[in-house]
């Protein structure tokens, strides 16, 4: 997971973590809020 997690970051930041990948971008949920 960690090796698809990080391309899958910059798509979610992109979503607005929206895609149920945020799981996986738990560092990238305080940012987006």
């Amino acid at each position: 997971m960690g090796i698809v997690a990080r391309p899958q970051m910059k798509t979610n930041m992109k979503q607005g973590n929206r895609s149920p990948n945020y799981l996986s971008n738990i560092n990238e949920v305080p940012r987006a809020n």
